[in-house]
């Protein structure tokens, strides 16, 4: 039985809490190979630690909090861990090669410890590719919703969902200008506690038509506000490398919140560019003043790349690429 451990800032007293950790990589990475994991195929621990007996480690996102304090921490036990012969795989979700960041000093070490590096998108997977040479796997984010039917009729007024990271906050801010018209809107904002204080303390361009109300994101309080809700919107700029190479994992379960969606043409979304509307097209126009006539989008995606990204096909994905180490 193979011994993984997956590095974190995190840790749980129970394995199986993962899925409610509030860093998506955890839950929709971590908690994807959980899912597939047999009882005979191989125990997985989590932690800021290197679990002891631990043959394989997959070093997941070590996040912006004490960065340089862990930096150092988890480099030398990588370094120990190395020593001893363990297998190194390199979980890399956010371009800190190619975009200056304070995680950058460690990801440009770590790299050179890691017998794979995994990536959440083709984009990202190509940018490693420039600067690391061994070799690179794709494994999107993970799904973890059930999928919802779309509506029939639509509320009024027509409501619009936006839910994401702080992080992502000041594309929506930009767009909300794009949103005046003679046409009474609402709009509920999901995101973080960092993303609550940062909409308190920022003057929103919020055109007249517009009502807005904002509350800290949850799986269950995203899947309740969907009710609720006639469409999603995911403005971000495909020209900011910070971004460019997102997983498609907003954008999928957006459709699975059975929300016809209006979405930037970030790169790992045009493999999926006939499900979901061009946020800066005339079509967000017609999306706006009839969601449920865009339903049909939200069924295909729902019978086609809605499934394919679900928790347990995205663990095998995780399971078959480990076999291989």
């Amino acid at each position: 039985m193979r011994q993984i451990h997956w590095l974190s800032p995190y840790r749980f007293d129970d394995i199986r809490q993962i899925r409610g950790a509030n860093m998506a990589s955890v839950r929709l990475r971590a908690g994807a190979l959980l899912s597939s994991l047999s009882p005979s195929a191989g125990r997985l621990t989590l932690g800021d630690e290197i679990a002891q007996g631990s043959d394989l480690c997959i070093v997941g996102k070590i996040g912006a909090a004490d960065v340089i304090q862990r930096s150092g921490n988890w480099l030398e036990q990588i370094r120990r861990f190395r020593e001893r012969g363990g297998k190194l795989v390199l979980d890399y979700t956010d371009d800190h090669l190619r975009v200056e960041t304070p995680m950058s000093f460690f990801y440009r070490e770590a790299i050179q410890q890691a017998d794979l590096c995994v990536c959440s998108s083709r984009l990202l997977g190509k940018s490693l590719a420039e600067s690391y040479l061994g070799p690179v796997e794709v494994i999107p984010d993970a799904i973890e919703i059930e999928a919802i039917r779309p509506k029939q009729e639509a509320h009024v007024p027509v409501s619009i969902l936006w839910f994401g990271h702080s992080s992502n906050l000041k594309y929506l801010i930009e767009f909300l200008p794009v949103l005046q018209s003679q046409q009474e809107l609402k709009l509920l904002i999901l995101t973080n506690v960092e993303g609550i204080k940062i909409l308190q303390a920022t003057p929103l361009p919020i055109p007249l038509n517009l009502q807005v109300d904002a509350a800290e994101w949850g799986v269950e309080t995203m899947i309740e506000a969907a009710q609720h809700c006639d469409l999603c919107i995911i403005p971000s700029d495909p020209a900011d490398r910070r971004k460019a190479g997102a997983s498609s994992n907003r954008l999928l379960t957006a459709l699975a919140l059975g929300l016809p969606t209006a979405a930037e043409k970030l790169d790992s979304y045009l493999e999926h560019e006939s499900l979901f509307v061009d946020i800066r097209s005339e079509q967000m126009g017609a999306l706006l003043a009839n969601p449920p006539s865009f339903a049909n989008d939200v069924i295909r995606a729902q019978t086609g790349p809605v499934p394919a990204h679900e928790i347990g096909r995205i663990g095998e994905k995780w399971s078959a690429m480990l076999l291989g180490l």
